[in-house]
């Protein structure tokens, strides 16, 4: 007589709510001018269908994003290597703004029109490969 074991396993998935998708449009845009000139930008992006979703993108001038203000005025800071932001400030959005961007604390937003947008990225990535051309064709 032999005896054995038999193993057996069950997998079962848990059952996920459907995903939903918010998306969300660019419809304002700020620059952030400071004692330093242009220290960074601001772009609100709506959300039609969950306006508590809504939120402002803060940029620094090379239109990287660092952080973000949320709809309720709680600023949140990007840590380079790190999965979670960092809560760096409640209240306005311009004291959301100076904390992300560790700006002065006169920094002023001015408003621009939302069609600039576009080209507020081109110009100093394309300023600069014009100047590392000059350079590499100098040397």
């Amino acid at each position: 007589m032999s005896f054995g074991c038999v193993e057996t396993t069950l997998t079962h998935r848990p059952r996920q709510a459907p995903a939903i998708l918010h998306t969300a449009q660019a419809t304002s845009f700020w620059e952030v001018v400071g004692a330093e000139g242009t220290t960074g930008w601001v772009v609100f992006f709506s959300s039609r269908q969950a306006p508590e979703e809504s939120f402002y993108s803060v940029r620094n001038a090379w239109h990287q994003e660092l952080g973000i203000v949320d709809s309720l005025g709680i600023a949140w800071r990007y840590r380079p290597h790190d999965s979670e932001a960092e809560h760096v400030a409640t209240g306005t959005l311009r004291d959301g703004v100076v904390a992300i961007l560790h700006t002065s604390v006169p920094a002023q937003l001015i408003e621009r029109p939302i069609s600039e947008l576009a080209s507020a990225y081109g110009p100093p990535v394309l300023r600069e490969s014009s100047r590392l051309r000059e350079a590499a064709s100098s040397n």
